[in-house]
């Protein structure tokens, strides 16, 4: 552990060593964080765009015109 904090080089672990390894790890967890939360935002959106396009062709077919709310949208990717 000492090797892993010790960033002088002196074998020993000062406080403020240790609370600046402590937060890099700190910052390296939240941007992991924010990042799986933009891939799964991203995710979704392409999910929904083609739950929108999809029924759009449908409604094209039918030859019916039919808006969904953004919330019916949702709901549908839900269930």
């Amino acid at each position: 552990m000492v090797g892993h904090f010790d960033s002088d080089g002196d074998e020993t672990v000062s406080g403020s060593e240790f609370l600046s390894a402590f937060f890099a790890i700190r910052r390296d967890e939240q941007r992991k964080v924010v990042e799986e939360n933009r891939r799964e935002e991203r995710r979704q959106m392409e999910h929904l765009e083609k739950l929108k396009e999809e029924h759009r062709l449908k409604a094209e077919e039918d030859d019916l015109t039919c808006e969904y709310a953004v919330h019916d949208l949702r709901k549908a990717i839900q269930n």
